[in-house]
């Protein structure tokens, strides 16, 4: 996370990266937190190969979602994303691996285990859930709409 020391004998001020650890559970929707959207959490495993498994429940969008009214379907999607840190003037980031299922009123997502490949060595790597709500019909004036939740689970 980026912190700013300031200095007020100093007319410049720096920015390093500090305590990665307060980012964890990082709500970006304070509207609309995952816990109160989503009714499941994935689980994440990392085996001897460096490799992350993102493990979900077969899901339905009546039994696991609290949809926003009229919204008819779901894109759920995880981000794996690699920092390294020890990049000489700001971190490196890379999307490393992007999964990604629909659920809708229609059709459930059976339960799937996503795997990525190795991961770099000696970085951070985050990972951020994006759950988007579509709704198929549009509203009175003819636009479509949707609604996010996103959380950050970090190792």
């Amino acid at each position: 996370m980026a912190v700013r020391n300031t200095d007020p004998k100093i007319t410049n001020t720096t920015v390093h990266w500090d305590l990665p650890k307060m980012m964890v559970g990082f709500e970006f929707n304070k509207n609309a937190e995952w816990q109160s959207i989503c009714h499941f959490f994935p689980e994440f495993i990392l085996d001897t190969t460096q490799r992350l498994s993102i493990s979900i429940p077969e899901l339905s969008l009546k039994r696991d979602f609290r949809p926003v009214s009229k919204s008819d379907r779901i894109n759920l999607t995880f981000y794996v994303i690699a920092v390294d840190m020890n990049s000489l003037s700001y971190p490196s980031v890379q999307v490393f691996a992007e999964f990604t299922t629909e659920i809708s009123s229609h059709m459930s997502s059976p339960a799937t285990i996503w795997t990525t490949e190795p991961l770099p060595p000696d970085q951070m790597i985050f990972v951020i859930g994006i759950c988007k709500m579509n709704f198929t019909k549009p509203d009175k004036d003819n636009k479509s709409h949707t609604a996010a939740s996103c959380y950050l689970w970090s190792k």
